[in-house]
């Protein structure tokens, strides 16, 4: 009989534990979505991921609750940071494609400025 108390998990248990009670994913299918379907990296930056990294997250789509895959931290907070959405995604890449001040009025640039503006 148990005695109520929770058997002691190291962190990747804990984790392990956390992926299959709020997404429904087993240890098996995180490693199968990170190793076989992606290579071993995360989903954006393709930076080698291990389940022993507390930095490695399964990544899933806020409205819908679905897994979408594993990213690396910094690539999991940058999606939410940008609200998450491709919509938001698609103009931050239009605005590193076709930065604002690149098409600024040359005439309104001080010296100092264009000097700043051209990284040099």
């Amino acid at each position: 009989m148990g005695t109520g108390k929770k058997q002691a998990r190291g962190p990747l248990g804990e984790r392990q534990a956390q992926y299959k009670s709020r997404y429904g994913v087993t240890t098996d299918m995180a490693n199968h979505l990170l190793h076989d379907v992606q290579g071993g990296g995360c989903g954006v930056c393709e930076r080698p991921l291990s389940f022993t990294d507390r930095r490695t997250h399964v990544d899933h789509c806020h409205i819908s609750g679905n897994v979408r895959g594993v990213l690396c931290a910094l690539c999991n907070q940058g999606l939410g940071m940008l609200g998450d959405t491709p919509e938001s995604l698609q103009r931050a890449l239009s605005y590193l494609n076709d930065p604002p001040a690149e098409r600024a009025d040359e005439s309104h640039w001080t010296e100092s400025f264009e000097h700043w503006r051209r990284g040099g």
